[in-house]
């Protein structure tokens, strides 16, 4: 098993970890750890085994820097590593995120970790922003097994969050708050992989059907609301989707669950769509900071098996119509038949109209396709 620390220590870290808390099972989130000769956040003799894992298990892990008594770890989530590339002076994993997870007695798990793997991320001549701490990807044996000294999913998300809300860098300060979310669709993602000469990525993405309407299921945690304080959550995408709920939320609570509903509009001329859930803090006359989560949703649209037996019905109908109207009856010889009148239709008849409908269909297409200036 691969332990992936994140301690938070600049903004980019700090979002990672929220988005790891946020994105459903089964997308693929990314972990980046940089080796050089002064800063080693792997260990430069395992960086070759690193390269060649395939569905390697992995524990991701939150820290405290700034506890009373030295780091303090908070295992927030299993993962499965689908490959790892090295780019420049980085490692990548490409991981793909699993159940949540958290020790029912953190301390044992801290003691458990500790005395298991000696060379990771650790308090550093007693300075909490000390860089050279240790490795922050490290590998050992599995410290969950099956036992039963963990919780999963739901109750692991809500005992994780409310620990890491309690930490110097996530707790709730003066002019300086945080976020935390949990987002599933109500359909499984699609894993992308993709393959150029010197690396294996993986991506994630929904496969959507145009009409349909699906549904984001939101959990949200606000620890630092106070009064009548608030978080807007912004929804953004293109022209192609319809959020009932309007693109914007207001978070007024300190926790609070929410279902959102959109549609891909059934005859939006594009293919792919990024759905973007963002959070912003109504003006205010201080500086503020504020960490929250950057969630976005990759979707692919098609159209559904429905929409292409309307367009054979529709394009038969009006080939069909359009014959009947050049005929001429005065020359149809009587009892008009449907075999005399298919007798008396000529093949240019027939292609002129089949071509007649192509270029409607694809005028319509054009016109669909057309954004406003």
């Amino acid at each position: 098993m691969v332990y992936l620390f994140n301690s938070g220590y600049r903004s980019g870290y700090q979002i990672n970890l929220l988005n790891t808390l946020s994105y459903p099972n089964g997308w693929i989130n990314y972990y980046r750890y940089t080796f050089t000769n002064t800063e080693q956040y792997v260990d430069p003799g395992l960086v070759n085994d690193y390269l060649s894992m395939v569905d390697e298990p992995a524990l991701i892990v939150a820290i405290d820097r700034f506890a009373t008594n030295g780091y303090v770890y908070h295992p927030i989530r299993k993962g499965l590593i689908k490959s790892c590339y090295q780019d420049g002076d980085r490692l990548i994993f490409n991981v793909e995120l699993k159940e949540y997870i958290y020790p029912i007695n953190n301390t044992a798990f801290n003691q458990d970790l500790i005395t298991s793997f000696p060379d990771l991320p650790r308090l550093t001549n007693n300075d909490p922003q000390s860089r050279n701490d240790g490795h922050y990807a490290v590998t050992g044996s599995d410290l969950i097994g099956d036992s039963g000294k963990f919780k999963i999913g739901v109750p692991a998300w809500d005992n994780m969050t409310d620990q890491l809300a309690a930490t110097s860098t996530y707790s709730a300060k003066a002019n300086d708050e945080t976020v935390f979310t949990r987002l599933s669709l109500d359909l499984s993602p699609t894993i992308i992989k993709s393959e150029t000469d010197d690396r294996i990525n993986f991506s994630s993405l929904y496969k959507l059907r145009k009409g349909k309407t699906y549904k984001v299921a939101f959990s949200f945690k606000y620890p630092g609301q106070q009064g009548n304080a608030s978080v807007m959550l912004n929804l953004s995408g293109k022209d192609s989707l319809r959020i009932e709920t309007g693109d914007t939320i207001e978070l007024n609570t300190r926790s609070d669950y929410r279902e959102i509903k959109f549609t891909p509009k059934r005859f939006a001329d594009e293919k792919t769509e990024t759905l973007r859930f963002s959070f912003t803090r109504p003006t205010t006359t201080t500086p503020f900071n504020f960490n929250s989560p950057r969630i976005a949703f990759e979707l692919k649209m098609h159209s559904g098996w429905d929409f292409w037996l309307q367009v054979l019905l529709t394009t038969t109908f009006w080939v069909g119509s359009t014959l009947l109207i050049g005929i001429d009856y005065t020359k149809v010889t009587p009892p008009l038949t449907w075999q005399s009148v298919v007798a008396f239709l000529t093949y240019w008849k027939i292609g002129a109209s089949i071509l007649n409908a192509v270029i409607l269909i694809w005028m319509f297409r054009l016109w669909g396709g057309k954004k406003p200036s």
